[in-house]
């Protein structure tokens, strides 16, 4: 069983540091597909703000994507007669995200050009090192670290973990990034500024890592792991394609949501 996390059909279980707090939360379906509804529990080994309480009530919808309106996707989607049928399967699901933007963008750093097995046992080193803990029914979920404690961390502590000194000269500075820029501005920011501070991210925009040690010539994580989808622009009633003309199924869009989620997508 994962350390962050206990997922079972119907309840999700995690733990998120807020302002050096730990506090594991409990999400629980209690309604139908046609109606859903969910409710939540909160725990802490000290008394909870409202504040505090408030930012992981905001963390939950924004983990879970639960102001998503699907409604439009939903009539574009029954017009097309291959994705249909998929839709229908898999009705009610929500893209489920990192449960923070700093957290996502370590990822993308950790990732580059390196396999998910290898590199989720190098995130879950950093969180026993860096994060923070809290034992709940007799298991432990732990909590990935905020900015600052990375930021914190020496750097010959976080190389003995990553075992890569440009990987960790990048984790470094988008720990910085992240400590002087406000979240609000990654949500209320129009999406050219976000992704212009992104680019400027060493390790983020187009000083992305390669094998060899060079950087990738400007190509970003995004283009690099995403370039075969077609941008909102071209959308007609084909399924995706891939550069190379693969066509991209439903299934197989979510297959990778999931993947660089690190999560499986729930319906709800």
């Amino acid at each position: 069983m994962r350390d962050d996390q206990k997922l079972d059909e119907l309840s999700l279980t995690r733990a998120v540091c807020i302002g050096g707090q730990t506090v594991v939360f409990n999400v629980r379906s209690t309604g139908l597909i046609k109606s859903p509804r969910l409710k939540y529990t909160l725990s802490s080994d000290r008394s909870l703000t409202p504040g505090v309480r408030d930012a992981v009530v905001d963390r939950i919808g924004f983990f879970l994507s639960l102001a998503d309106d699907l409604e439009q996707f939903y009539r574009i989607g029954y017009g097309d007669m291959d994705f249909a049928p998929l839709l229908q399967k898999f009705y009610g699901l929500h893209q489920v995200k990192f449960l923070t933007p700093f957290e996502s963008a370590c990822w993308a750093v950790l990732s580059q050009r390196y396999p998910a097995a290898a590199a989720q046992r190098t995130k879950q080193a950093i969180m026993e090192k860096f994060g923070t803990s809290l034992e709940m029914n007799g298991q432990r979920y732990l909590a990935f670290p905020e900015p600052y404690r990375l930021t914190s961390a020496s750097e010959r502590d976080l190389l003995a973990i990553i075992n890569n000194q440009r990987k960790t000269q990048f984790l470094a500075g988008v720990a910085k990034a992240f400590t002087e820029k406000d979240e609000r501005f990654l949500r209320t920011a129009k999406y050219e500024q976000v992704e212009e501070w992104l680019s400027q991210i060493q390790g983020i925009g187009a000083q992305g890592f390669r094998p060899d040690g060079e950087d990738r010539g400007g190509e970003t994580i995004a283009e690099g792991r995403f370039k075969g989808l077609r941008s909102r622009e071209d959308h007609d009633s084909e399924r995706v394609r891939s550069d190379g003309g693969e066509v991209w199924t439903l299934e197989r869009v979510l297959g990778i949501l999931s993947e660089n989620s690190g999560h499986e997508i729930l319906r709800f």
